[in-house]
């Protein structure tokens, strides 16, 4: 497995010898990999804010001035001046699970040793869904996250 970066200068290289990658539907790892350990089903829970420093919800505050800072995506060939609404920045995805936990001030279990969850997080300009099974959110976090204006859907959702 190698970053999209790294796969298109190796195809750039293979094309001119008549090659290429050939991306498979499913990890090949997983194929290998029989006694995978389960993954956690331990619940998230809620960082206090003692520890925090912050609240969730100026957090994404932030992030959303963040956002609606961030100039259009407008290529540089251009022949508009003005950007097309699919250029403007609406909306973000977070993959980075330390930054998903700091921002929602949770922490989970999932990996050994961190306290992190696996998650995504989608945050737009009016709105916030966290990915993140069902059986890992109590009935206090689900509260809170609707609290602060966050919807949780499943993980494979995303």
């Amino acid at each position: 497995m190698i970053s999209y970066e790294n796969a298109m200068l190796v195809n750039s290289k293979l094309a001119s010898r008549g090659s290429k990658l050939v991306y498979p539907i499913q990890n090949l790892i997983d194929f290998v990999w029989k006694d995978k350990p389960p993954e956690s089903k331990q619940p998230v829970f809620l960082h206090p804010i003692e520890f925090t420093g912050e609240e969730a919800t100026s957090k994404l505050y932030q992030l959303r001035e963040w956002i609606q800072a961030r100039p259009p995506d407008v290529s540089q060939y251009s022949k508009s001046p003005e950007p097309k609404p699919s250029q403007i920045n609406i909306a973000t995805l977070i993959s980075s699970l330390d930054a998903i936990a700091w921002l929602l001030n949770m922490r989970g279990s999932d990996i050994p040793y961190n306290p992190l969850f696996h998650a995504y997080l989608f945050v737009s300009l009016d709105s916030a869904v966290l990915f993140l099974e069902k059986s890992k959110v109590s009935n206090d976090v689900a509260a809170y996250l609707h609290s602060i204006g966050v919807e949780r859907k499943d993980y494979t959702d995303v």
